[in-house]
């Protein structure tokens, strides 16, 4: 069971280098990590990138995901600067109460309208922002921004790492989930990455393991062929199994919990990876 939950661990890699290559900002949070941490812009990016995937075919998640971000581009502006001067702008004028936003003409119509988003054929399709809860979160994450974040000059990942490096993951889990629409599985995704991709693993206690480990289809799957639990296993029941088999093993529970969504989401690419080495 080891040598096996170690293969598995080991595809963490594969995560990390090639899945989401179609999210906006992936490759950057690998390639140039500082550029992020300097622009509040991409950081909400880096945030929708995880958060918009709430348990739907990914291909959906990831076109309301791109209309969004280009309603916010068009509302407002092209520079870093001029986005987060009209955000702001858009606080003040309390444009930012999803239950009011029929009161801001300019936002609501944003997020009405259909945008061109590029498919991976080549071709292009029309989309709306998503459905309301997709609305809803997306308001109420740029509300969350202009409340919380003004000393982390707006930048959520700057914010999640501080809290994280102030030993304070569990906070800042509570904050995230109060986030409207966002819940364990997307704010431990979110938490998981950022830990991950920024080398933070440290800077965690045992009872932080919990909250870093979103449980969605493949990782149920993977777990229950391990023998690690069953069908029937609840989701907390599940997370503390997975951590206690790492910790036994001197494994990283973050690191497994990609293995194991990598492998159940790429099994056929894996397969046709070992046929042709071994061939």
């Amino acid at each position: 069971m080891s040598g096996l939950i170690k293969k598995i661990e080991s595809l963490s890699q594969d995560y990390m280098t090639s899945v989401r290559d179609e999210t906006i900002s992936y490759a950057l949070a690998n390639k140039d990590k500082s550029k992020i941490l300097n622009s509040w812009w991409l950081a909400l990016i880096f945030f929708f990138d995880r958060v918009f995937y709430q348990g739907r075919r990914d291909e959906v998640s990831g076109m309301f995901e791109k209309a969004t971000i280009k309603a916010l581009e068009e509302l407002l502006g092209k520079t870093d600067r001029e986005k987060l001067d009209k955000l702001l702008s858009l606080e003040d004028r309390q444009c930012l109460e999803y239950r009011n936003l029929q009161k801001c003409p300019e936002l609501y119509a944003a997020l009405q309208r259909k945008y061109p988003i590029s498919q991976p054929n080549g071709k292009t399709k029309q989309s709306r922002t998503g459905k309301e809860r997709d609305r809803e979160m997306t308001v109420d994450t740029l509300k969350f921004l202009t409340k919380n974040l003004q000393e982390r000059d707006y930048n959520m990942l700057k914010y999640a790492i501080h809290m994280i490096r102030n030993r304070e993951t569990r906070k800042l889990y509570s904050r995230l989930v109060e986030i409207r629409q966002i819940g364990d599985k997307t704010a431990s995704f979110f938490l998981r990455d950022v830990v991950t991709i920024y080398g933070l693993d440290d800077q965690l206690s045992e009872g932080d393991y919990i909250l870093l480990q979103p449980v969605d289809t493949w990782v149920r799957k993977v777990s229950t062929k391990l023998g690690l639990t069953t069908e029937k296993t609840s989701d907390n029941e599940l997370k503390s199994l997975i951590i206690k088999a790492c910790l036994d093993n001197n494994i990283s529970p973050m690191k497994l919990n990609q293995g194991m969504w990598y492998l159940g989401s790429h099994s056929l690419d894996l397969i046709f990876k070992w046929y042709m080495h071994t061939a």
